[in-house]
């Protein structure tokens, strides 16, 4: 078991030194190139008075993951990506290809499947009610470019925020 483990440690150090890009640190959002996230969530929604209850709340939910995007900070290691924001909001991710349990901040438990592709931290979550979510960090020179797609459950429609980060001057 001990070797195992081992093992287990030892690949994955060595996939975080082949290459994968380290995104620790404080990040601030860079607003000129980024979306406007809460224009496409509702652009992709549709007026909130139009809505269902159920869609609504939807909407207010992800305009809210929106909002407290201003800055992140993010702890990573090899097995693991933690993401803070300035909502107190933390989310947990293991990299390893398999799909784990988070809990989202109104209590909702998604499954969510983390892994690299090239040098791209890739998550796939059923977000039950609010669809597929495909999250994707990614370094753009030395900007951070956070990619979320969310494919709604009652719709054919996909809505894209591509959101851009510089580091934080500390």
């Amino acid at each position: 078991m001990t070797r195992l483990l081992l093992f287990c440690l030892v690949l994955a150090s060595v996939s975080f030194a082949q290459g994968n890009p380290d995104f620790s640190g404080k990040w601030t959002l860079d607003r000129e190139k980024s979306d406007d996230g809460e224009a496409v969530i509702l652009g992709g929604l549709g007026d909130p008075d139009r809505m269902s209850p159920k869609d609504r709340r939807t909407a207010e939910r992800l305009v809210g993951l929106v909002r407290a995007l201003g800055w992140l900070e993010i702890r990573q290691s090899p097995s693991d990506f933690r993401l803070y924001d300035e909502a107190d909001n933390v989310r947990i991710y293991y990299i390893d290809g398999k799909k784990h349990t988070r809990e989202t901040p109104w209590g909702d438990k998604l499954e969510t499947v983390t892994k690299w592709e090239g040098s791209e931290l890739q998550m796939r979550t059923d977000g039950k009610d609010l669809g597929e979510i495909d999250e994707l960090y990614a370094m753009e020179g030395a900007q951070l470019l956070y990619t979320v797609k969310i494919r709604l459950e009652d719709s054919k429609q996909e809505v894209v925020i591509r959101t851009y980060y510089g580091r934080a001057k500390e």
